[in-house]
């Protein structure tokens, strides 16, 4: 697992406010070359968070990344350099990640974090189904697929929505009618 990777990453345990950064233990890393790209590197500067990167590099035995930086140093090939082997070149191969609020660990075998999380860690949400006797509850973990089927109007309008839409409004049915709003707080249904 790359450490642009691990920037990327948090814990999205049940009750966990502050999922980020993951802390890590390492059983094995390795250092594989990969071609430079400054292009790249500097579109992503501004999409890391650089204490953790530079944290996590400390943790892979890497202390070649300044504590603080500026887009400025993007113009030093030097920069570039070091910037690139902390983001791409370390690589967690066996550990685990760890969540900074709970000290819950997600295994990392052959490069590849398990972030899956126990059944008792998951925020259950209810949604909606509309069907022909009205409103029924429906309770669906909330990073699973939202079905909601409606079948008040003979079937028409079923839809399929996904986590990303969660909070907005939708709109579907005869003459576009106003069907609710999917629940993105916790607990939280709008109309």
């Amino acid at each position: 697992m790359r450490l642009l990777t691990h920037n990327m990453l948090s814990s999205n345990i049940k009750g966990v406010t502050n999922g980020f950064p993951l802390g890590i233990e390492v059983e094995k890393m390795e250092e594989k070359e990969v071609e430079m790209n400054a292009d790249f590197l500097r579109n992503m500067f501004a999409k890391v968070e650089w204490k953790a990167l530079v944290e996590a590099a400390k943790t892979l035995g890497y202390t070649e990344l300044p504590d603080n930086v500026e887009p400025s140093m993007l113009d030093s090939d030097e920069f570039l350099h070091r910037f690139h082997h902390a983001l791409l070149e370390l690589h967690l191969e066996e550990g685990a990640l760890v969540c900074p609020e709970t000290g819950r660990k997600f295994p990392v075998n052959k490069g590849i974090p398990n972030m899956l999380l126990h059944e008792d860690e998951i925020e259950v949400q209810v949604n909606l189904v509309f069907g022909s006797s009205g409103l029924i509850p429906h309770s669906t973990p909330k990073s699973s697929v939202v079905k909601i089927a409606l079948g008040a109007w003979g079937g028409q309008g079923a839809a399929v929505v996904a986590p990303a839409t969660l909070g907005r409004t939708i709109f579907m049915g005869r003459a576009g009618a106003r069907l609710g709003r999917v629940g993105a707080s916790r607990g939280g249904w709008g109309g």
